[in-house]
């Protein structure tokens, strides 16, 4: 595993598990816009079946109609959220305002159909605005990985679960914030140094099976984090206190608003 760290790097890997995560969420998202579409069809063949209907048509139809916007609506913005993750993944040029993309990857996150019925997610922030110095994509491939994690040990515990996306200003410097992803999920691994979690090709997971994404586990994810997150001046740590287990990520940042 140390030889395939080092011949791909650690945000090529990172990268992989994003693709496999968006992949994963096509079948939600289809599930999502089936409901929505269902009705719009419904509803033209309800004006189709109804060209000879009594002159008390049209409030019928204006009942109807709101509905139908309603759910198109839902559609439109789910579409949208889609595409503006995509955008701050994938593109070299797009910022980031994180506690903005708190609240669009929560959204996001109901496209998957085991955190949306198992999975309740709250946000805390001292902050309205939050610019990472970071590129966007490294953000959200950081992200999505400690997210990734929460899940599956939610998961693992057979029940359902919540998971927490906090940020504040770091006390110890103006330049930093910190970030943090909480789950009630199956916590630390009694008696394992925390910090051999971060070692390549060691995992506290079974790794002959997959993950909440469909992806084997490597052993390599919490490893990438910190190597990528060092090279952009942040580091990474993991606690546990009477309800959360918490990855704990400080980075420095461009503009901070409270």
């Amino acid at each position: 595993m140390e030889v395939i760290a080092k011949i791909h790097n650690s945000e090529e890997i990172l990268l992989l598990y994003y693709y496999a995560f968006k992949g994963k969420l096509l079948d939600g998202l289809i599930h999502n816009i089936g409901s929505p579409l269902q009705s719009v069809m419904f509803f033209m063949e309800f004006m189709e079946s109804s060209r000879n209907a009594p002159s008390d048509f049209a409030k019928i139809v204006e009942s109807k109609l709101e509905l139908v916007s309603q759910e198109v609506r839902i559609v439109a913005d789910t579409l949208s959220d889609f595409r503006s993750f995509q955008q701050l993944a994938e593109s070299k040029e797009a910022i980031l305002n994180i506690p903005e993309f708190y609240h669009l990857f929560a959204r996001i996150l109901r496209a998957d159909l085991f955190c949306k019925h198992n999975v309740s997610i709250s946000i805390e922030s001292t902050l309205r605005v939050a610019i990472p110095r970071m590129p966007s994509r490294i953000f959200v491939l950081i992200f999505v990985e400690l997210v990734r994690n929460a899940l599956r040990a939610i998961k693992s515990t057979g029940n359902k679960g919540m998971m927490k996306f906090q940020l504040d200003d770091d006390p110890m410097s103006r330049d930093r914030i910190i970030v943090r992803v909480g789950d009630t999920g199956c916590g630390l691994t009694a008696g394992v140094d925390l910090h051999t979690l971060f070692k390549p090709s060691y995992s506290s997971w079974n790794l002959s099976k997959k993950d909440v994404m469909g992806m084997p586990s490597f052993g390599l994810g919490l490893y990438c984090v910190r190597d990528l997150l060092f090279s952009y001046g942040g580091e990474i740590s993991l606690r546990r206190d009477a309800d959360f287990t918490w990855a704990e990520v400080i980075i420095q940042v461009e503009t901070v608003i409270p």
